[in-house]
């Protein structure tokens, strides 16, 4: 009979402390993290993204931007919020892309045909106060 009582208070008591984690609050809810949050403020962080990673800015006053679009970045991924950037002033025409995660820019890179040959791109005066006054 002592036997079956103390079997049964361990049991008891197992019980209890397993309720515990479920009860008192200590388990967190997940955080749901979405990488493709619409990056609202794109220009403004691009500015300051090329600010920090250019030691030479050279003249961005021709500088053209796309607005924010949702694609893949190579073939068969996720889609992510890309813009892309166009030089044409240099001495070779150049295509540039930042990608967003989580509506931050992550990336500054070469953009292929398939990223943004079909962007419509407007003026970007905000990048043009980054060139050197001469």
């Amino acid at each position: 009979m002592n036997g079956l009582r103390t079997a049964a208070v361990m049991l008891t008591t197992a019980l209890a402390l397993a309720g515990c984690g479920s009860f008192g609050g200590s388990k967190r809810p997940e955080v749901v993290v979405n990488p493709n949050v619409y990056p609202a403020n794109y220009r403004g962080q691009i500015v300051t993204l090329l600010n920090a990673q250019l030691t030479n800015p050279i003249e961005f006053r021709t500088a053209l931007i796309s607005q924010p679009l949702l694609k893949p970045v190579t073939d068969g991924t996720e889609p992510h919020y890309i813009v892309c950037l166009q030089f044409p002033n240099r001495t070779e025409h150049q295509i540039k892309l930042v990608l967003f995660l989580e509506a931050a820019p992550t990336q500054y890179v070469d953009a292929t045909p398939q990223q943004c040959g079909d962007a419509a791109y407007g003026p970007f005066p905000e990048l043009a106060k980054m060139s050197p006054v001469k």
